[in-house]
Formats: C-alpha cells, sequence, structure tokens
C-alpha cells in the first residue's frame, strides 16, 4: 500500500513475492525501451532504486530469490531439512549450516551462492568447538524453504539426487561392521539416513524408490528422552528418531552412481566398502581387507593413515 504522504513504494515491507514480482517487472520494461522514470512512476519505485535494478547493483535485487527448479535448490532443501536451519536474527532472514566437513560447508555455500545470483560463494568461518559456519541472508529464499514439504515436493521431484544428497549429507551415514560367524570373520556395508521427520524418511524412500529403483526401509531408532553426543556435546533428543536404511548390495552400488555424497570421507567409505565386497563377496577375506583400510574407533570405522592401495586388496 502507498501512503497518502509518500510517493514510492518501501521494498524492504514488501513481501518477497511481491519484491520479485515488481524486480521482474523493471526488467521487462527495461528490455521494452521504456525510461527509467516512465518506469519509476509506473511502479511508484524511486528512480535511483530502478537504475540500480537494471545494472545488478541494487542490494535488494541481489539477495532476491527468483524460484527455478535446478539441483541446487533439491540440494539445499535437502540440507535444510537435515543439518541446516532457519532463524531471523534482528530482522535478518538468515539461512545458516554449521558442520565439522569443510567440503560440506563449501558445497553448501556454493549452492546457496548460485540460487542467489551470487558471482562468489558465502564466506565459510571456523568455529571454536571444530566446525565450519556458512550463513546467507535473504528473505524471499528464506520464506520459501521454510514452507511445508507438501508444497516443496514438485521442486525436489524434478531433481530427486540435489535432494537425497544434500539429505544424506547431513544425516547420512555409511555403517560397515566386522563381526564373526560361525567362527569366521564376516565384513557387512550398509547405508543409513536418520531424523526426527518421519514426512521427510518417507519421501525419501519414494524418490529412492520410484527414480533409482533403490530399496529402502525406515525403522524406529532412539526415543525422545535418550541422551546422545553430537560433535562431543551431551545432548538429549526431544523427539523420536528414525532411520532410513540401504542394505541391498546392488542398491549401494546404485546410490553411489547416481546419488553419492558432497563429502570427501563418506563418498571414499562407500566407494572403499563396496570395492571390498565386490572383490571378496561375503568371503572371511572382506572382513581382513576392510581391516587393513579401515580401523575401529569409538564404535566407528575410520580410515588408516597410510591405508594400502585399493588395488593390493587382491592379496588379503
Amino acid at each position: 500500500m502507498i501512503s497518502s504522504q509518500r510517493k514510492y513504494l518501501n521494498l524492504y515491507k514488501l513481501a518477497p513475492e511481491e519484491r520479485v514480482k515488481l524486480y521482474k517487472e523493471v526488467l521487462r520494461l527495461h528490455r521494452e525501451g521504456v525510461k527509467v522514470l516512465t518506469i519509476s512512476q509506473k511502479l511508484k519505485i524511486w528512480p535511483e532504486t530502478v537504475r540500480r535494478q537494471i545494472n545488478g547493483s541494487n542490494p535488494l535485487a541481489r539477495r532476491l530469490f527468483i524460484v527455478t527448479p535446478c539441483e541446487e535448490l533439491s540440494y539445499v532443501i535437502g540440507v535444510i531439512k537435515g543439518d541446516g536451519c532457519l532463524y531471523i536474527d534482528r530482522g535478518r532472514w538468515a539461512i545458516k549450516l554449521a558442520a565439522k566437513d569443510l567440503d560440506f560447508v563449501k558445497e553448501f555455500a556454493r549452492c546457496i551462492a548460485k540460487l542467489l545470483a551470487k558471482e562468489r560463494p558465502y564466506p565459510i568461518l571456523f568455529l571454536k568447538d571444530g566446525r565450519y559456519r556458512v550463513v546467507a541472508h535473504s528473505r524471499s529464499l528464506f520464506e520459501f524453504l521454510r514452507k511445508e514439504l507438501d508444497y516443496l515436493k514438485p521442486y525436489i521431484n524434478k531433481h530427486p539426487s540435489g535432494f537425497l544428497r544434500g539429505l544424506a549429507d547431513s544425516e547420512g551415514s555409511v555403517n560397515t561392521s566386522v563381526y564373526r560367524n560361525c567362527g569366521e570373520p564376516c565384513f557387512n556395508v550398509s547405508l543409513h539416513i536418520s531424523n526426527t521427520n518421519l514426512e521427510i524418511l518417507e519421501e525419501a524412500k519414494s524418490l529412492l524408490s520410484t527414480h533409482f529403483d533403490i530399496a529402502a526401509r525406515i525403522y524406529p531408532s532412539n526415543k525422545a528422552g535418550t541422551i546422545t553426543f553430537i560433535s562431543g556435546r551431551k545432548m538429549m533428543r526431544k523427539r523420536d528418531n528414525h532411520r532410513l536404511v540401504i542394505q541391498r548390495f546392488s542398491d549401494l552400488k546404485k546410490f553411489l552412481m547416481h546419488i553419492g555424497f558432497s563429502i570427501k570421507r563418506k563418498q571414499e567409505k562407500l566407494s572403499d566398502a563396496i570395492v571390498v565386497r565386490k572383490r571378496h563377496g561375503l568371503k572371511p577375506e572382506a572382513a581382513r581387507a576392510w581391516a587393513s583400510l579401515y580401523e575401529e574407533r569409538k564404535k566407528e570405522w575410520t580410515k588408516r593413515f597410510h591405508p594400502p592401495p585399493i588395488s593390493m586388496l587382491n592379496a588379503c
């Protein structure tokens, strides 16, 4: 609404959808050869603001998010439904990710920058607790990402691998185990994605089945009130947790080929586990080959500092 005492609109007070609509109209009129002052009078926008929107130097124009389905958008949605968060800080609409894997935070920063048409990724800060953090500010993107999953599904379905990769980077893990069966060592691998929102996991399961022919099952995990440790911090779960599990070896190969991880250590671990299983199957040699590459620390298998080359595993 235009106040009787003011000739021009205050763009900061407009809803994101209205700002995007005005911005597109400015560019359309400019392409048709309409002069700046005429555009200003027609749309009730300051002439200087019109000039800046046309040449791209206006901060409101730079932070505008114009919804266009793409791999990066699906990835960001997946991350926000996992480790990412949305919050309002002193009147600024913030989109944040803090994680221990630098390559994960870099990929998220790259995708956010592309969605907001920034030439360079957002800066990444190193936190005292050992995590990396990136924060972007955009009301239009913030308002889009906070919508219900049903509203976001059409955008996710056009690029399902991006959503699944973002969710897997956030909440996914490659679970490997070495155990004994009838006295012989055995090796097993599966992929888990955890989340407190069962609807998100159901959507992920549907995408895996429909687009990639990957079978997955969902199981209840930690109950509300369970004490857990996240990034070294003791926390009590407020809601029930669930996990989506991919177990079939052929499905793990499909996941690696068509979806994968942006996090190098997770991608390598899944790739190494698949190589071991492919070369040795369920034989005892598989467990020995895996133990030569990885060692168990605090109930998790992590890569050795100087593992033997993967090509040498046939000798195990």
